[in-house]
């Protein structure tokens, strides 16, 4: 079942040169002054990340790409808009552009003490080396016979690297 969207699903940041917080709309938590990669402990995404925002900087022109970020009750997908401002601020607009409702909602289940790394764009999990579908991941990995769902860290696969690598080419064009 597609929900209907509300206008107000959208996150907005703002990242001095540093990529520093200076401002946000619409999110819960107040993480003004704080870096925007404390948040993130993978490097190869990281990585990804900076070299994305110093290429808007130089560039001076928006740069947008797709990612699913799913919540307990939720399959989500937005669109990010990284938009250069003046003295090398970039604007993060993180814009819901389609949610699902799940079937099962996960608050039903209880959190386990295991960690699992997700690809921060399409949602597939770390499992045996590869990055599977999370659906395969949930059998595969038996995630909801354990004691409670496991935790999540996110990274970059390496199709979601050959997508914006694809993107960014296009954009420096």
């Amino acid at each position: 079942m597609v929900s209907k969207l509300k206008y107000d699903m959208m996150e907005t940041y703002i990242l001095d040169r540093l990529n520093n917080i200076l401002a946000t709309e619409n999110v819960k938590d107040n993480i003004v002054g704080v870096n925007y990669f404390d948040f993130s402990y993978d490097e190869v995404l990281v990585n990804m990340l900076k070299n994305i925002f110093d290429k808007v900087r130089i560039n001076e022109k928006t740069f947008s790409t797709t990612y699913r970020c799913d919540n307990d009750d939720y399959v989500r997908y937005f669109k990010l808009n990284i938009i250069p401002m003046k003295n090398q601020m970039i604007k993060l607009e993180h814009i819901l552009t389609k949610q699902t409702k799940r079937k099962t909602s996960l608050k039903n289940f209880g959190r386990s003490s295991k960690t699992y790394k997700m690809c921060a764009w399409c949602n597939k999990v770390l499992y045996n080396g590869k990055y599977i579908e999370i659906e395969h991941a949930i059998n595969g990995l038996n995630i909801f016979d354990d004691e409670g769902i496991p935790s999540f860290t996110h990274g970059i696969c390496e199709s979601c690297i050959s997508k914006i690598d694809r993107e960014l080419t296009s954009y420096e064009l």
